[in-house]
């Protein structure tokens, strides 16, 4: 990291950085993914419930191919 910073001083060059970790967040679905409710959303007691996914969520296996 130190030779890079000392080269673009040398060389005045810019750098710039991103966040790559927040793509998987706003990646699209390409498949149709359903997933069910967490034990403190349940709304409805004995009530099975489904999310679809409109966005990736991080762990996802479909998040790396987006």
């Amino acid at each position: 990291m130190l030779v890079l910073l000392a080269y673009t001083t040398h060389f005045n060059l810019d750098i710039h950085q991103m966040d790559v970790q927040t793509t998987f967040l706003n990646g699209e679905l390409k498949e149709k993914i359903f997933m069910e409710l967490l034990q403190g959303l349940q709304v409805l007691e004995n009530s099975n419930f489904v999310c679809k996914l409109n966005k990736s969520l991080y762990g996802l296996k479909q998040s790396s191919c987006i």
